[in-house]
């Protein structure tokens, strides 16, 4: 979904969702305003949609139906502490109606408190204050949560991974990131030619792959390979990430830019791993039924 489908708004300044108009919240928002806030966050917020549940039409569906609420509800706006964390707010409660009305644990895991706060902590840069009042709980519950992954305590269950990056310090800094994850490193890979080497029979679970490789190749070649075969989560880490379309792949690659934070990293590829298992699955039944005409 682009942003001509959105239609965030339209040449009058009036948020364009048919028969609509925004009204203003008095004495606080302008309509115009609303508009800006919405207008602002719509890619972070796909993007957090996607990530949590490596699903593009799941994610733009929810974006449908959030923007229909602050069209009839404004005010929305101000449930949190800022705009930005109101939106987030009303999208996690989005996400979890959807999951809760659906019969598989897998997606529910979507929703679980600790992955929650690990994603908007760790990869849209909230506070514990602005986490804790989305997921309805304390500064301290939100700390604990996070200090227990800190301190060992996976989202995800064990997964091979192999890393493609012909930069020595880089690579060092993800194979220990990996580590710290509990995960297997299956090898690095300077090239696509050495890459090829780790497709045989047990495919890794999780690529993660630079773009621009020492012999002149890709991680964009090395992972074609791989998606002849099957379809795996793949972490491209770049410093040109406009430079990439992820989504030739699968709804399961994303982008993160060099110079990385590795708390962010950790981040993706933990969420890497439950997508491999969650790409399997269906999108939520009662999201798909209410929303036929995103089919």
């Amino acid at each position: 979904m682009d942003r001509a489908q959105l239609q965030l708004a339209d040449q009058s300044g009036v948020f364009s969702t048919p028969g609509r108009t925004i009204r203003k919240v008095e004495g606080i928002l302008e309509p115009s305003t609303i508009r800006r806030h919405v207008r602002d966050n719509t890619s972070n917020l796909l993007r957090f949609v996607n990530v949590l549940a490596g699903n593009q039409r799941f994610a733009n569906l929810c974006i449908v139906k959030l923007i229909d609420s602050v069209v009839q509800k404004p005010s929305i706006l101000l449930s949190a502490g800022s705009p930005k964390a109101a939106l987030y707010q009303h999208m996690i409660s989005i996400i979890r109606d959807a999951v809760t009305d659906d019969n598989c644990p897998v997606w529910r895991k979507a929703v679980e408190p600790q992955r929650l706060a690990y994603l908007l902590s760790e990869l849209d840069g909230f506070s514990l204050g602005e986490v804790a009042q989305m997921l309805n709980t304390s500064p301290d519950s939100i700390q604990v949560l996070l200090s227990n992954l800190a301190f060992g305590e996976r989202l995800t269950p064990a997964a091979r991974i192999l890393v493609i990056e012909d930069d020595p310090l880089i690579s060092w800094q993800i194979e220990r990131l990996v580590a710290q994850l509990g995960h297997q490193l299956v090898g690095i890979a300077t090239t696509r030619r050495q890459a090829t080497k780790y497709f045989g029979v047990d495919l890794p679970d999780i690529i993660i792959a630079d773009v621009q490789l020492a012999d002149g190749s890709t991680g964009v070649e090395s992972v074609a390979d791989v998606f002849r075969r099957n379809p795996i989560p793949v972490l491209f880490v770049t410093a040109d990430p406009d430079a990439l379309q992820p989504k030739q792949f699968s709804e399961t690659t994303f982008v993160v830019s060099k110079p990385f934070k590795p708390g962010a990293l950790k981040a993706m590829i933990s969420q890497a791993v439950y997508l491999s298992e969650l790409q399997r699955r269906r999108m939520p039944v009662a999201l798909a039924k209410s929303n036929p005409e995103l089919s």
